[in-house]
């Protein structure tokens, strides 16, 4: 599968950003299991002018360099530990601390969507 994002950035200072990834689903070994993988896609100038991405911004920058995982591990009391891991260049001139503050809101703006996710479906 191949999905898009356009992650509108609220500073004048940077470009929205926006992407294409694909999706993969795959075991890893025996003790953990890949629930999902995705990477980023080069920039497909066809793709993105057919359907018009970023279409709603003045500027965007392309991100091509990034994966992401999803693990479980069962444990032996039947419960499961997840993580996820994110690498990901957000493009253009950030320093590095930004990125870090950037990546580190990121990923647990994710677990608390799927926190969030979970706890309607259980209710």
């Amino acid at each position: 599968k191949i999905g898009y994002q356009h992650i509108k950035i609220d500073n004048p200072l940077f470009n929205d950003r926006h992407y294409l990834f694909k999706i993969l689903k795959n075991r890893l070994d025996n003790s953990e299991t890949n629930l999902i993988h995705w990477e980023l896609v080069q920039y497909n100038k066809q793709i993105i002018e057919k359907y018009e991405l970023c279409k709603n911004s003045t500027s965007c920058t392309y991100l091509d360099s990034g994966i992401g995982i999803w693990k479980f591990n069962k444990q032996d009391n039947g419960e499961y530990i997840y993580s996820y891991r994110l690498l990901m260049d957000p493009g253009g001139m950030i320093p590095d601390f930004i990125i870090d503050q950037i990546n580190f809101k990121g990923v647990m703006n994710i677990f608390s969507d799927v926190l969030e996710e979970a706890n309607k479906i259980v209710k």
